[in-house]
């Protein structure tokens, strides 16, 4: 199963957005963005958790969490 910071990857770059286009949308820096990309950021609170997946219009299992992740 693919982790996260790879499935966050794959989403983003499918719908054609850097990872400054997600931030902005979301209200977070690029380089938390990143971090998350390489995995060196493995908590992510609930609210940007919904952001990402709103952002990238999936659902929060396609990005391997589910509405019970902390």
């Amino acid at each position: 199963m693919m982790e996260f910071s790879n499935k966050l990857k794959q989403i983003r770059k499918e719908r054609g957005m850097t990872q400054t286009d997600l931030a902005q949308m979301i209200g977070v820096s690029k380089s938390l963005i990143s971090n998350y990309e390489a995995g060196l950021r493995h908590r992510i609170a609930f609210p940007i958790q919904v952001s990402i997946a709103n952002a990238l219009g999936c659902s929060l299992e396609d990005l391997g969490w589910s509405d019970a992740t902390e």
